[in-house]
């Protein structure tokens, strides 16, 4: 299985140093470095059970868009959008609905894994769609158990579970599926997702100008095969797709990833070649690849250690006999 990996602060040998950790952290959330551990727990299995036909991609950003999807599988059996939870303990998927049991009741939990992975399926459908596969290509949605101490009982899930026991079972399954795309259809997949895909004018027709995106000047031009006269269009937006999957937002729960991505506007809706709107610029970055915000939060952490070790060096000192 050939691996992507596009995940934020790894360093070369393939891990993420402490600094990268905090920076994450607080970028992505508090369970952000935890994920990131399950999702590492599961590659090591399915790595073993397929074959180079395979592709993963870990933790990639969709182009021109702030989109972050955790891991996609494409192969000859299609495309699968694979969240990977490291809870244990105790949970229930009945429908869309997502709880825990304490004791013999069902209390919803706080971040809902399989609206979550219902919304990361979808968005990444969307773009796929808009990408000129439309028809084509469909994205299977699962939701993963990393840690053996969780136990899900399903009744009818909105989407496929896979419990870390199985995980063996279900790589077996995947190559012992239908094939729906051949090897050029699979690379075309993952080099849409990757970097998006380019316009393939017919031979002898002049080229036709991408539309300049909003923000750097460039873009990328969706075409259906086939059809080398098909109207183009820009690869979509974080915007346009009315998506943000900023883990920040209450930690490991999204602005639109834990529940139904927002329906888009009237006017988004008649006019859909309309631009979207450029969004705000980047935050300026300080010392270490840190924001001001993230550099008030560390000075704070450190001032608060040192307060509590000036606090406990005093209380020895007057407490010695």
């Amino acid at each position: 299985m050939k691996i992507e990996d596009k995940t934020p602060y790894l360093g070369e040998n393939g891990e993420i140093d402490i600094l990268g950790r905090l920076q994450g952290t607080l970028k992505y959330g508090l369970t952000w470095y935890n994920r990131l551990q399950g999702q590492a727990a599961v590659i090591a299995i399915m790595e073993k059970q397929l074959s180079n036909s395979y592709t993963l991609l870990r933790n990639v950003t969709l182009p021109n868009t702030e989109i972050n999807l955790p891991l996609v599988l494409v192969g000859p059996q299609g495309v699968s959008l694979i969240n990977v939870t490291p809870e244990h303990g105790v949970y229930r998927a009945r429908d869309d609905e997502w709880g825990t049991m304490v004791g013999d009741r069902f209390v919803p939990a706080g971040i809902n894994q399989v609206q979550r992975t219902l919304t990361f399926q979808r968005v990444l459908q969307v773009y796929l769609d808009r990408q000129g596969f439309k028809g084509t290509v469909v994205v299977d949605s699962i939701l993963m158990a990393a840690d053996p101490g969780m136990h899900i009982e399903s009744t009818r899930p909105a989407v496929r579970i896979v419990m870390s026991d199985a995980l063996e079972r279900f790589a077996a399954s995947m190559a012992q599926g239908r094939m729906v795309l051949n090897a050029p259809a699979v690379n075309d997949v993952v080099q849409s997702i990757l970097v998006g895909r380019q316009h393939r004018p017919a031979p002898g027709a002049a080229a036709v100008q991408p539309a300049p995106n909003a923000e750097d000047g460039s873009a990328f031009e969706v075409y259906t095969p086939g059809r080398p006269d098909a109207q183009n269009s820009p690869a979509p937006s974080a915007e346009s797709l009315d998506f943000s999957f900023d883990d920040s937002a209450g930690d490991d729960q999204p602005q639109g990833d834990a529940g139904a991505g927002q329906s888009q506007s009237p006017a988004a809706a008649a006019n859909p070649a309309r631009p979207p709107a450029a969004r705000p610029a980047a935050r300026k970055q300080g010392p270490f690849g840190l924001t001001t915000t993230q550099l008030l939060v560390l000075v704070g952490l450190v001032l608060l250690w040192l307060c509590i070790m000036v606090a406990g060096l005093a209380y020895v000192y007057f407490n010695l006999p």
